[in-house]
């Protein structure tokens, strides 16, 4: 992660369908940004019961790129009627509350 005064990340989202090869998808790279908003569709075809897994992460020039948090939501959160909310994030950081904001159509 970008540390610093000014110093902002450049997030981006990668999603994955857990247990299904190739289901995964990621979202462009918000540059110089703390509250990034992504608003991108992704279709893809769904086997019940699999849970959604999202990572956050802060893309890095040079370098392997920072987990800047992560979440697993169920299957019986979002399937069959869909989920809208908002996923706590996990290791984000030493006491940080970070939430990642969704909308699932099933």
């Amino acid at each position: 992660a970008d540390w610093g005064l000014f110093n902002k990340s450049d997030p981006y989202c990668i999603c994955e369908v857990i247990g299904q090869e190739g289901a995964t998808f990621r979202t462009t790279t918000v540059k110089d940004n703390l509250e990034p908003s992504w608003n991108e569709d992704w279709t893809v075809a769904y086997d019940e019961g699999a849970a959604l897994k999202f990572m956050i992460k802060d893309e890095d020039f040079g370098k392997a790129d920072d987990v800047l948090g992560e979440a697993v939501l169920d299957s019986k959160e979002f399937f069959p009627n869909g989920f809208v909310g908002d996923i706590p994030l996990v290791n984000a950081g030493k006491q940080a509350k970070a939430l990642l904001s969704v909308r699932i159509d099933v």
